[in-house]
């Protein structure tokens, strides 16, 4: 918790300049009344706390993906070993009233996946130009 959950109060360009000679105190001040932690280097240049909260939601969608990719081959009438719960129209088929579609589990394989292909995208934020991003 106290890796990701910390404030960046560093202004707009990483230098804190707005906050005046005690930004440090300020900040520190401010992640105590506020329950999180402070850091002393600007989210510009390290990034690496934001994508290790990132890796660990993949890896626990990626969980939930196997569970429901689980689910939904245990259910198939040919094993029924495993069902979701049904309800008013949940999970019906439009051409098999007699079938319920797993539609949780669907939704957690498509996070998994979903995930999975996002993750390239927030290991590249790492990359930061001479400490600061040139816009790209």
């Amino acid at each position: 918790r106290t890796d990701a959950a910390k404030i960046s109060l560093f202004g707009a360009g990483g230098t804190s300049a707005a906050l005046g000679p005690r930004s440090r105190e300020t900040r520190h001040a401010l992640a105590g009344r506020l329950g999180l932690g402070a850091t002393d280097v600007p989210w510009h240049v390290a990034r690496d706390s934001l994508v290790d909260v990132g890796i660990a939601l993949a890896g626990l969608a990626g969980t939930g993906g196997k569970i429901g990719r689980e689910v939904i081959e245990l259910s198939r009438p040919e094993i029924g070993e495993l069902f979701e719960a049904s309800g008013h129209h949940r999970g019906a088929s439009s051409t098999m009233p007699q079938k319920a579609n797993p539609i949780a589990s669907e939704i957690l394989v498509a996070f998994q996946a979903l995930s999975a292909a996002q993750l390239p995208a927030l290991l590249a934020t790492t990359q930061g130009t001479h400490e600061r991003s040139a816009g790209e």
